[in-house]
């Protein structure tokens, strides 16, 4: 392919994820995740697992980074 830039074409694939992750709602999130009602500290637990087993690390995830917080108001002030 000529003038392929996967770096733009994954900054743009990364930016509508991110748009699309801001505004699922956490009743979606247990639905696709197979865990409806469960309470959302133990979906969030459950898919830290699950990108860790993905990613071939086995370590149980720390805290969430620092900038959690604000990628959380971030996603709540553009809905």
């Amino acid at each position: 392919m000529k003038d392929w830039r996967p770096h733009v074409d994954l900054r743009r694939l990364l930016a509508a994820l991110g748009e699309e992750l801001c505004t699922v709602t956490d009743d979606e999130v247990r639905e696709v995740c197979g865990v409806a009602g469960q309470p959302m500290a133990a979906v969030a637990r459950d898919i830290r697992k699950r990108i860790a087993a993905a990613s071939g690390t086995q370590d149980e995830p720390g805290p969430p980074p620092a900038d959690a917080a604000y990628g959380r108001e971030h996603c709540w002030r553009h809905n």
